[in-house]
């Protein structure tokens, strides 16, 4: 019974959906044309885009990147801007999703490095200030 609290606690975003997704099918009935609506070659896309960049940070890639980053940027707001501006002008050439998957694990590994795990809040809401402000040009 105390491994069910555990999952639960865990995972309470993923059953909070199934709950909801369940749900929404008394109001709508699911039929067999739901499955046209279901973009496979868009989820296939990014699905490997994720396993790219879960590979690079095995190798290390992210890294490498982060020390030369943190060699240079020496201040947690000089950081959150590098970040900040990186994603946007990104955001410009690559779609939001593909920027997300790309720099919330460099993200990541670059605050886990440089220590600054206190200010998660911070952190996330410049970066996701960034790749909104991209959605308004």
């Amino acid at each position: 019974m105390n491994k069910l609290f555990i999952f639960i606690k865990k995972e309470i975003i993923m059953l909070l959906s199934l709950v909801l997704a369940v749900a929404s099918t008394f109001f709508v009935t699911p039929s067999k044309e739901y499955i046209n609506y279901i973009d496979f070659r868009t989820l296939a896309l990014l699905f490997s885009l994720m396993t790219i960049m879960a590979g690079l940070n095995k190798l290390g890639l992210f890294k490498i990147l982060a020390e030369k980053m943190l060699y240079r940027v020496h201040t947690l707001f000089g950081l959150l801007l590098t970040f900040v501006f990186m994603s946007f002008f990104s955001s410009m050439i690559i779609t939001n999703d593909v920027a997300l998957i790309t720099f919330v694990p460099f993200t990541i590994v670059t605050f886990k490095m440089a220590g600054e795990r206190k200010k998660p809040f911070l952190k996330w809401s410049f970066h996701r200030l960034a790749l909104a402000s991209v959605r308004c040009y």
